[in-house]
């Protein structure tokens, strides 16, 4: 394989009842005493009445700023580690969230669709031998695999290249496959599609394609053009969040059969998906345990009850992928505005 190719409580207005006999003064007053009369006057005794979703400054409740950072990578999770975001958008196997204690706010919404590990692949390169490998990777993938191979590389410090391998020995893949051909692989800037493009590259190699690797290579943004240029031939892919790029019209669903028939659809007519695997990789919103203790969160829904003003992080799609800004508005009720 040729060398890689590197990239606040919530505060509520209060309207306080005035005595009968201060209003009484005040209206005696001329207009400078009655100001400040008003203005200085307290009243210890008086009721609260709280209006639902305001702040001090009047805006509403759930008002979240975005900042675009990237996908589940380093920005982000450094950035919630600063403390210069509130929330991140990161996704399952993203293994500083276990590592640091973080909270996984509840999608008790069901926002998220069917989000599963999917092979994009160059048309002209998905022949059947090609075609025969990728799948026996694919097949062969498990939720529990997966995380383990993310904490081996990002925990434990292992290199992802020998924690591929020793995958591929420990599941016989590729087997007895052989194939032909020349592929550039990549992955996107976060561990498990590093790892799963990894396997790909590596089970290919073994079988008898000349293989270049191009990891960390960056968000979809910068991925999808390289693939529809070919410059990248394979990658792995998430069914949902690559329709949602393809299609911002695309609505979010659970159902992976369907999700899957309109990504074929959506896909432009140099590229083309393998069979999607079983393991599905959502993006979960996420918080530090002293954010969730302040602002009492435990569930998505509960940050529109929220008046302080959060910051989100997460990946430059974020405001037009309807499983993250639009779906939050639309599903939770949260307002954003976009730094």
């Amino acid at each position: 394989m040729s060398p890689a190719t590197h990239s606040h409580p919530a505060q509520h207005l209060r309207a306080r009842r005035r005595p009968a006999r201060l209003i009484g003064a005040c209206l005696l007053a001329g207009v400078l005493a009655l100001t400040a009369a008003c203005a200085s006057s307290t009243d210890t005794g008086s009721s609260d009445t709280t209006t639902a979703g305001s702040t001090a400054a009047g805006k509403a409740a759930g008002t979240i700023e975005f900042r675009s950072l990237d996908a589940g990578g380093p920005q982000t999770i450094g950035a919630l580690e600063k403390g210069s975001i509130d929330i991140a958008e990161l996704f399952t196997f993203t293994p500083d969230i276990a590592k640091n204690g973080w909270v996984t706010l509840e999608d008790d919404k069901h926002l998220q669709a069917a989000d599963n590990f999917v092979p994009l692949i160059n048309a002209k390169k998905n022949t059947d031998d090609v075609g025969a490998v990728i799948d026996a990777v694919t097949e062969k993938l498990t939720h529990d695999n997966v995380m383990d191979m993310v904490k081996q590389v990002s925990v434990d410090g292992k290199n992802p290249e020998d924690v591929a391998n020793d995958w591929l020995k420990t599941n016989d893949v590729p087997g007895s496959l052989k194939a032909t051909g020349s592929l550039t692989v990549g992955s996107a800037n976060f561990a498990e599609s590093e790892l799963v493009g990894r396997l790909y590259a590596g089970a290919l190699e073994q079988a008898g394609v000349d293989v270049t690797f191009k990891d960390a290579v960056g968000a979809r943004q910068v991925t999808m053009p390289m693939m529809t240029k070919g410059d990248i031939d394979l990658m792995p892919e998430f069914t949902y969040s690559l329709l949602a790029y393809l299609d911002s019209n695309a609505e979010p669903s659970n159902d992976l059969d369907q999700i899957v028939a309109d990504l074929k659809k959506a896909l432009p007519d140099s590229l083309e998906i393998r069979e999607a695997s079983d393991v599905s990789d959502v993006n979960v919103f996420v918080v530090t345990p002293e954010t969730a203790k302040k602002y009492d969160l435990s569930k998505i829904s509960d940050l529109a009850n929220v008046s302080d003003t959060l910051t989100l992080g997460g990946p430059p799609e974020c405001p037009k992928n309807a499983a993250c800004i639009p779906g939050l508005e639309k599903v939770y009720g949260l307002h954003f505005t976009i730094k």
